[in-house]
């Protein structure tokens, strides 16, 4: 490493820039553009050795819990459908009645693999699943 230091520009309050010269005690020595010498003191600095964690901690913040948020939908009673396809099809017609224009449809193989599949809703009650090829499975519509 080499024993000059990193320059650093710091913007005071008249805009004028200072830069740090180098590091000496905690201290950051620094001379102004108009040469003037200024030192800018920091808090000292925790040593550490790589790897380990210090002694005792510096700081410590406990927090009080915030009161409950609103109620939401409780995920386990929102209603779903499953779909059972047993006969492959490249066009399964599902339906689902829950009443909901835009259902979220997961659409899994035979063998439990998700696929990727074109979903199209036909009505709040009805979706379609598009396949390039006949297909065998399940599908989930919440």
């Amino acid at each position: 490493m080499s024993d000059e230091p990193t320059p650093i520009t710091v913007k005071t309050k008249q805009a004028s820039a200072v830069s740090v010269n180098s590091v000496v005690s905690q201290k950051l020595v620094a001379t102004e553009k108009s040469k003037t010498s200024v030192e800018i003191s920091t808090p000292p600095l925790p040593q550490f050795i790589l790897g380990e964690a210090p002694a005792t901690p510096t700081s410590v913040t406990t927090c009080k819990q915030g009161p409950p948020g609103k109620d939401g939908i409780d995920g386990i009673d929102s209603p779903e459908y499953i779909h059972t396809q047993s006969v492959a099809a490249s066009v399964w017609t599902i339906n689902h009645n829950l009443g909901v224009t835009y259902p979220t449809t997961t659409v899994f193989s035979s063998g439990g693999l998700e696929l990727e599949v074109e979903v199209v809703n036909i009505s709040s009650n009805q979706c379609q699943v598009l396949f390039n090829s006949p297909v065998a499975g399940t599908a989930r519509v919440i």
